[in-house]
């Protein structure tokens, strides 16, 4: 199975993610083993992504289920330090793939299929990496944010924060630079990042698509 098929069945596993996790989340808060079995099918569809360096997909494996079994280990006995160690191998996992997509976006030199999924796949990611910070940061202090539409919901942080759902809406919300602004930092520190959020979303969707161009152009003068 080449690039070519792996990287639209990692989109579509991707996509699911983002529409029915926040669902699930919400209705089915006990069902630990099916939330984050979904969570770590992701992992590991990602991690098929990296098919010409051996180590680090070896790594990338251990990686993904050392975070499955600190979940389970942060539920049953309720630390904080295992759960950020987890939310911390969580960021590291889903930067390297964000890396590695866009290295694989700049290294080919036309136009393909390939390419463009990639471009899609690594915009998602880029919300996935900054919701997981924001979970991160809300765990260790839930005050750090507040709900404008309605009240503060009571968040449950083990096995895994609730609000992750929440954190996924907020990033990908900011990133598109929507801002419905239901859901705000309050934090000097925190509201500088969600503004380079936005910031880099803008960018990262200018530079792509000017990448693209010049890659396209390239391919027709080379062509003539």
């Amino acid at each position: 199975m080449d690039q070519s098929v792996r990287l639209p069945i990692f989109l579509l596993m991707l996509t699911l993610f983002l529409v029915f996790y926040p669902y699930l989340h919400q209705q089915f808060p006990d069902q630990v083993a099916i939330l984050e079995g979904f969570f770590f099918l992701l992992m590991l569809t990602g991690v098929s992504l990296l098919t010409e360096e051996k180590n680090l997909k070896i790594f990338m494996v251990l990686l993904a289920a050392s975070i499955l079994i600190g979940i389970f280990i942060s539920g049953i006995t309720e630390s904080l330090l295992i759960l950020t160690i987890v939310l911390m191998g969580e960021l590291i996992f889903f930067i390297i793939l964000f890396i590695k997509l866009l290295n694989f976006i700049f290294q080919h030199r036309e136009v393909t299929i390939s390419s463009l999924y990639s471009a899609i796949t690594s915009y998602l990611i880029l919300g996935i990496v900054f919701a997981i910070f924001y979970t991160l940061v809300g765990t260790l202090s839930s005050t750090l944010f507040h709900y404008t539409a309605g009240a503060q919901p009571i968040l449950n942080i083990f096995p895994h924060p609730s609000f992750f759902s929440d954190a996924l809406y907020f990033s990908f919300v900011t990133l598109s630079t929507l801002g419905y602004g239901d859901w705000i930092p309050v934090f000097g520190p925190i509201k500088m990042i969600a503004a380079l959020e936005a910031i880099i979303g803008q960018l990262f969707i200018a530079i792509l698509i000017a990448r693209l161009v010049t890659m396209h152009k390239t391919t027709k003068v080379t062509n003539h």
